[in-house]
């Protein structure tokens, strides 16, 4: 059985847990529990704001790897699409609908860009990113 190693993507931090599940930390590690409880204490991407969403994909949220939160409210009279990593598209990937929210969090955390596409005209929805 191998060891498992996690790295901090921004330095040389280091946790490894070894065949006996020893956990071995070099430098500042932070571990987040997966359960829930791991918080966020930052927002990103200079959120809380509101994106003009059009019928052309509109990134809602750039990726970013220090994401562990994301909260979208479609606060609009109109349903919107979502859609992870490419262009959003008209009645495809995920449909929010007006009042709608759509939470990202610890159980199922997506990292990269997030955008959005309406029918027609101009919506604006709301947009919240936390970060460690």
């Amino acid at each position: 059985m191998a060891s498992t190693q996690i790295k901090d993507f921004e330095n040389d931090d280091q946790a490894r847990v070894t065949p006996n599940h020893e956990l071995l930390i070099t430098g500042n590690v932070t571990v987040l529990n997966p359960q829930g409880g791991g918080g966020w204490s930052n927002f990103g991407q200079g959120t809380p704001a509101q994106i003009a969403v059009s019928n052309t994909s509109t990134a809602l949220l750039a990726a970013n790897p220090a994401r562990v939160f994301g909260m979208i409210a479609n606060n609009s009279s109109q349903p919107i699409y979502l859609q992870y990593g490419i262009a959003a598209v008209w009645q495809t990937g995920w449909r929010l609908m007006p009042g709608g929210v759509f939470i990202i969090n610890m159980n199922e955390l997506f990292q990269g860009q997030i955008n959005a596409v309406t029918q027609s005209g101009t919506v604006n929805i709301d947009v919240i990113e936390g970060v460690m």
